[in-house]
């Protein structure tokens, strides 16, 4: 199977695509991810590392489950907040 249809198969679009209709205010947060891997043509944007982080990540070809694709866009979506308020996360250490 070639890269594409690996890739393909991992993203399940449709599943996804659901997923995100029952969360709005996401959608927009996912348009910003996939422009903003196209804009830079990191390894985001390159099917043979989707393939290989999905391989790493879940140990299979599996695709990716929709529910880890909603809590990277809503943990995306939360950092692009604090970076324009400047706001550092907490970093884990009790103050």
């Amino acid at each position: 199977m070639r890269w594409e249809g690996k890739l393909r198969k991992s993203l399940r679009l449709g599943t996804h695509i659901g997923a995100l209709l029952r969360r709005p205010m996401l959608l927009v947060e996912a348009v910003r991810a996939l422009l903003a891997m196209r804009r830079h043509g990191g390894p985001g944007s390159s099917p043979a590392y989707l393939h290989w982080r999905t391989v790493t990540a879940y140990e299979s070809d599996a695709a990716i489950p929709s529910r880890d694709l909603v809590e990277f866009l809503a943990w995306r979506k939360r950092m692009r907040s604090l970076a324009r308020r400047k706001v550092q996360p907490a970093s884990g250490q009790g103050r």
